[in-house]
């Protein structure tokens, strides 16, 4: 991956598969975890970005095109103590849901235990966003398990 945002490439072969793809940043990255020239020598700093990705992936002669495709970027950097998952993933643990479409991108973070949930909307290149239980949350009101397929049966 070679990064000069707003734009990343992703480009390389490995294991028989060639990839050559743009990864173009719909919008301000949104700094769910703190922002990197604030981190000291303790805390947690980190960001996701929505993208356009288009280019190609290959494998077996076969070529693959993407255009307005979607993607995503993560970073996060743990400095000095990385925290106990246990302490925010209680309960059913942490929901990530993001949405796209050709106007604009949104993303929550939610859990069913403690302080974190934040959202936002990017519309425009313009963020918004909104902390706080009480302003976002993700209510699940189902869920589906998939019990562990048996050696002999399809994925």
């Amino acid at each position: 991956m070679i990064g000069n945002p707003p734009v990343w490439w992703v480009k390389g072969e490995h294991a028989g598969v060639k990839v050559d793809l743009t990864v173009d940043q719909r919008g301000p990255a949104f700094h769910h975890c703190g922002r990197f020239e604030d981190l000291g020598e303790v805390g947690s700093a980190g960001y996701i970005v929505h993208a356009r990705v288009t280019g190609t992936v290959e494998h077996n002669g076969k070529v693959l095109k993407i255009a307005e495709g979607h993607g995503l970027h993560e970073r996060i950097i743990h400095a000095g103590l990385v925290p106990q998952r246990i302490d925010f993933m209680l309960g059913r643990g942490l929901n990530w849901i993001h949405g796209w479409g050709k106007e604009f991108t949104w993303y929550v973070i939610s859990g069913e235990i403690g302080p974190s949930s934040s959202a936002m909307v990017n519309i425009d290149n313009e963020l918004s966003v909104v902390s706080g239980a009480d302003m976002a949350w993700v209510e699940e009101t189902g869920f589906w398990f998939r019990p562990k397929n048996k050696p002999d049966e399809p994925t």
